[in-house]
């Protein structure tokens, strides 16, 4: 059986980018978003991740957390924000 993750990998997000910007080559991207609903110790755990990995001359005290993370990879919105359980 597969192990299954929490998070989708920076490769797995470039892959999906890739895929939907192929097939949508004559459609414009700005208004398309994919949304990834985490728990908080995950969001807090990719917006760290990809806080420092933008900012590179940052210190821990730098960081605040944030409730949603934007990333933009070839055109396309990945949105992650913190799930909320009803």
């Amino acid at each position: 059986m597969a192990k299954t993750y929490n998070l989708p990998a920076n490769e797995q997000l470039l892959k999906i980018a890739t895929i939907i910007s192929t097939e949508l080559s004559d459609v414009k991207k700005d208004n398309i978003t994919i949304t990834f609903e985490l728990e908080k110790e995950l969001l807090r755990q990719i917006d760290e991740e990809y806080f420092f990995k933008n900012n590179k001359e940052a210190l821990p005290s730098d960081f605040s957390p944030a409730d949603e993370v934007l990333v933009t990879i070839l055109d396309l919105q990945f949105k992650f924000i913190e799930k909320i359980n009803e």
